[in-house]
């Protein structure tokens, strides 16, 4: 059933934006005039997550426009993450220099096969990490001997106030349960704690050129950065930095984010990504 309100703000004020068909369904968003979000409405059934445990949507190089596909492909998933080394790192040093804790604890939601938390892992910090994928969760507890949980975050029992830092990685269109999963992280940072986040910013110009950028079913919503800083002041947090990223990447992957086919040539390359930014934000209130 649609909702009259955004999920985000409670604005009445919504427009239809656009729609998604996957495996011969139809995915309906609704674009907020007054918070600049975009989310589905009607709000899916909990099936849509069962894609994060189908091996096509790992093994794949474009799910879809590969639906069936379940071959391995050259540019899947894993072998996009293997080239992230030294992005992981360099992550790492931008949030820690925000950190009042320089050894803590630290927990990523969506951590895959644990790449960036090894990071942290590294530089002696206590690691946590969550993810509903189960096979890439297994590859990163035998591969970095990283404490991995293959669960959903809203599920994740932990004692509130007890972490230094949470961050997550392309995941900011992905919690089902939109408001418990983000006013977790607020319950689960000690005071003064950091929160770090990617996010595309689905009202950036470049989709008008670039229309395929998170135009994916399993994306329940997309921020913009009115919508992103409002969420910020309502959970809490203040922010530390906004700014554009780079990723070290493959170019297979940046055909894939742009909707072109990913056959041919590949190799390692450091772009900007225009419309995706990192937020690093404190804790200054409990919620």
């Amino acid at each position: 059933m649609k909702t009259a309100s955004c999920i985000l703000c409670g604005s009445s004020d919504l427009k239809n934006s656009h729609h998604i068909e996957f495996e011969n369904k139809n995915y309906l968003y609704d674009f907020c005039n007054d918070c600049n979000f975009t989310f589905q409405n009607p709000w899916p059934s909990r099936d849509i997550e069962s894609i994060y445990n189908d091996k096509k949507y790992w093994n794949s190089s474009d799910v879809y426009n590969n639906k069936n596909e379940e071959k391995k492909s050259a540019n899947n998933y894993a072998n996009y993450q293997n080239s992230r080394f030294k992005e992981a790192k360099e992550r790492y040093m931008k949030i820690e220099k925000f950190l009042i804790n320089k050894k803590g604890s630290v927990l990523e939601i969506g951590c895959a096969n644990g790449i960036f938390l090894n990071e942290w892992k590294k530089n002696g910090w206590k690691c946590m990490g969550v993810d509903p994928a189960r096979d890439v969760i297994d590859y990163g507890i035998k591969n970095f001997n990283l404490d991995l949980k293959s669960e959903k975050w809203e599920q994740l029992s932990l004692e509130p106030n007890t972490l230094d830092c949470i961050y997550m990685w392309g995941t900011d269109g992905n919690f089902y349960d939109f408001h418990l999963g983000f006013e977790k992280i607020n319950k689960s940072l000690k005071m003064d704690g950091i929160y770090a986040l990617t996010y595309q910013d689905f009202k950036h110009p470049i989709r008008k050129v670039f229309k395929q950028i998170k135009m994916q079913h399993n994306a329940l919503y997309n921020f913009s950065k009115k919508s992103i800083f409002f969420l910020m002041d309502k959970l809490g947090f203040r922010i530390l930095e906004h700014s554009m990223t780079w990723q070290n990447t493959r170019l297979s992957h940046i055909k894939k984010i742009l909707g072109l086919s990913t056959k041919g040539i590949d190799f390692s390359v450091k772009v900007p990504a225009v419309s995706y930014n990192l937020l690093i934000a404190q804790k200054i209130r409990n919620i």
